[in-house]
C-alpha cells in the first residue's frame, strides 16, 4: 500500500527544467532536487540555490528555473516549488549538523 501512495506523491511533483553551470536536467522527482543539490555542495547551499535560481524570461520551456544569465525572471525556485505545495528535501549533511 505504501509503495502506491509513494508513487502517488511522485506523480504530483511539478517537473521543471533546472539550468545551471553544474548542473542541467528535467527535474521530475524529489530525489532529482536532492540531486541537484549535491551537485552544488561546497558551492552553494540549497538555500542559496533556491532564492537564486529564478524562472527563464522569454524561454520556449514553460517551467525553465536555474542560474544561468537568462534566469533573470520574478518568481524564484522556491516562490515555484512553494505554490506547488512541494515539501523542500533536506540534505543529509545538514540533518547531520543540526544533530552535532
Amino acid at each position: 500500500m505504501e509503495k502506491s501512495i509513494d508513487k502517488a506523491v511522485k506523480m504530483t511533483f511539478p517537473m521543471f527544467w533546472f539550468d545551471g553551470n553544474m548542473y542541467f536536467k528535467l527535474i521530475e522527482v524529489e530525489e532529482d532536487l536532492e540531486e541537484l543539490f549535491k551537485a552544488y555542495e561546497g558551492y552553494m547551499t540549497p538555500d542559496e540555490i533556491l532564492d537564486k535560481a529564478k524562472n527563464a524570461v522569454g524561454s520556449t520551456i514553460e517551467r525553465n528555473f536555474g542560474l544561468r544569465i537568462e534566469h533573470r525572471g520574478d518568481t524564484t525556485l522556491r516562490e515555484f516549488l512553494v505554490s506547488k505545495n512541494v515539501k523542500i528535501p533536506r540534505i543529509k549533511e545538514e540533518v547531520k549538523n543540526e544533530k552535532e
